[in-house]
């Protein structure tokens, strides 16, 4: 009698086990590939043969296509590099210098606010479109006001998350990922 039991008993157990795991790894934010670079993350087998199948129910459930292997590597922070979460009501500075790439987009993504209209604001910028420094260092403004030079818009947006993509890049290969510098995003004042 004890024998069955046992048995039906450790079913449940390695079953709930299970279930617990695969919850955690599809809610959080976490992988069994990332990528850390400051505050940033990547995940450089997304789209490809090895990646792991928590990180793709993880896209899967965020409604998110990874670029492919051949296309680029996307980093994305909900943080500061102050290690804060980031808040639509404030304003931060995105300044640095990104990994050699063709082209890069940066993107304020979020949750919008329930009954906000879109007016239009910028929330995206490609690495075409911006000013740089003679050292090509740039600096790119992020808040719910207008800012001089480059500004995305945030002022629709409850939960606030930055998106770095880098096209046709170096980055994802191994040597170079442990010397890549990403650019630090700065609170400079909350409303």
């Amino acid at each position: 009698m004890r024998s069955p039991l046992r048995f039906v008993f450790s079913i449940l157990l390695a079953t709930l086990i299970g279930l617990v795991s695969a919850w955690y790894f599809v809610r959080s934010a976490t992988s069994l590939d990332t990528i850390r670079v400051g505050q940033w993350r990547a995940w450089p087998n997304a789209g490809t043969e090895a990646w792991d199948p928590y990180s793709r129910a993880n896209m899967a459930k965020a409604g998110e296509l990874p670029l492919g292997s051949g296309e680029g590597l996307t980093f994305s922070t909900r943080h500061s590099s102050a290690g804060e979460l980031l808040d639509a009501r404030c304003s931060y500075q995105i300044a640095g210098q990104t990994p050699p790439a063709r082209l890069w987009t940066l993107e304020v993504a979020g949750k919008p606010v329930a009954g906000a209209a879109d007016a239009g604001t910028i929330a995206a910028i490609g690495s075409d479109a911006i000013v740089r420094r003679p050292d090509d260092r740039f600096s790119i403004n992020v808040g719910p006001r207008p800012a001089t030079g480059s500004w995305l818009d945030s002022s629709n947006l409850s939960k606030i998350q930055i998106v770095l993509r880098l096209y046709d890049t170096t980055a994802r290969s191994a040597p170079f990922t442990a010397n890549l510098e990403l650019p630090l995003v700065t609170e400079t004042g909350c409303s």
